[in-house]
């Protein structure tokens, strides 16, 4: 059965308009997952369309949306939307207020192919980051994910506040590491010692990781 995982971010009761009906155009156009995609553009356009009648010029409000859309065996695709807008075959994307930290911290992880296992603690540091770090950026964390057969599943709240506490924590210890690293004054011996003690320390912290 085709699925689809919807995130927006902009004006929240757009938002939500427009992924009732991108998804109700979606559901019914399932030969493929190009079909689905073909089906949002022209939902998207006709929505827009009636848009600009009711909305003075330049008043429409902003809204970017991404979608994850699985429609048979592995048959995937990524797309982003801005306003009227819609992007296809989008490798990975980030959206919302804190997207240029998601960015920055993105291209220090990001592999092509990257397995699922080291997507989904990637996700959630950015995620973490940006909540610390970019004014409007707050809330509950949600990790969701369509595996190749289809399966949807979201990471259950637990498990994911776990992941970002001890993810936070291994980020500390690595940039304590970084410093200790670079501070010539310190004996070579002593660095040595202390950073031997923090990857034990890290060790600890994946094995409390694991379900």
């Amino acid at each position: 059965m085709p699925c689809a995982i919807f995130a927006g971010a902009g004006d929240g009761h757009l938002i939500d308009h427009l992924i009732g009906k991108l998804w109700n155009a979606m559901e019914h156009r399932t030969v493929s997952v190009q079909t689905m995609i073909d089906a949002a553009e022209d939902e998207l356009i006709r929505a827009y369309g009636n848009l600009t009648k009711t909305h003075h010029p330049g008043l429409i409000p902003e809204q970017q949306i991404i979608i994850g859309a699985w429609c048979k065996q592995d048959q995937f695709e990524l797309v982003e939307i801005t306003n009227s807008v819609l992007t296809r075959d989008v490798r990975s994307i980030s959206i919302g207020c804190g997207e240029y930290l998601a960015k920055y911290i993105e291209d220090r992880f990001w592999q092509p192919k990257i397995d699922l296992g080291d997507l989904v603690p990637v996700v959630t540091y950015i995620v973490d980051q940006a909540r610390k770090h970019v004014d409007g950026c707050g809330g509950r964390t949600h990790v969701a994910v369509i595996k190749p057969d289809g399966e949807m599943r979201q990471l259950p709240k637990d498990e994911t506040k776990r992941r970002t506490e001890r993810i936070a924590e291994i980020d500390h210890i690595a940039r304590s590491m970084a410093k200790m690293a670079m501070d010539e004054r310190i004996n070579e011996e002593v660095v040595r010692h202390e950073i031997m003690q923090d990857v034990e320390r890290i060790i600890e912290i994946r094995k409390s990781i694991k379900p």
